[in-house]
């Protein structure tokens, strides 16, 4: 167990260097949602909104908080993530890897859904689900939290061109690396 920590923490370390390499790492922190996570100093940060994400989620006021992060600063193409937090009762991987699958089959229909697996980030055992290729949306990918009573997750998407995904890849791995839930 210790080796396989060891051996995380010098692959977010490289991430981390080599995405801020172009950039210097700024940390975004939210004490009233509690979290913290790093992001390149020249993505612009947007203002909090309120929405619901998931289709029949349960929110006071039917709401829950958003924080976007635009990571091509020029805007030149399409590049964000989303960071949003709600209440939400724990669910199990299989359950949650089902719910997904079927609420994105049913939104973005002939999009495919990659199998879901199971991560570990600083202490938290998230879901990742990778879909949307060949949607309007484009490849997307999807890390969930579930921590103290509140489902965190994080999206992130890059346009229709798989190219453009897969180039931004290693900033959005150094991101989801640095999630850290801080109450």
């Amino acid at each position: 167990m210790r080796i396989r920590a060891t051996i995380g923490s010098l692959v977010v370390v490289f991430v981390c260097t080599a995405v801020g390499q172009a950039a210097d790492l700024k940390t975004f922190a939210s004490e009233k949602y509690g979290f913290s996570v790093a992001h390149p100093a020249d993505w612009k940060t947007g203002p909090q909104t309120e929405h619901d994400l998931m289709p029949g989620d349960q929110h006071p006021k039917g709401v829950q908080n958003a924080f976007q992060f635009d990571c091509v600063p020029d805007y030149s193409r399409p590049c964000s993530v989303l960071v949003s937090v709600h209440e939400a009762k724990p669910q199990a991987f299989e359950e949650f890897s089902k719910f997904f699958k079927g609420m994105v089959g049913g939104m973005f229909q002939g999009a495919k859904v990659n199998p879901a697996r199971k991560l570990t980030v600083n202490g938290l055992e998230g879901y990742e689900i990778v879909y949307g290729e060949g949607s309007f949306f484009g490849k997307t990918r999807l890390v969930v939290f579930f921590q103290n009573g509140k489902r965190y997750s994080i999206v992130m998407t890059s346009g229709m061109e798989a190219a453009d995904f897969e180039k931004d890849a290693p900033k959005y791995e150094a991101f989801v690396q640095s999630f850290r839930v801080v109450k």
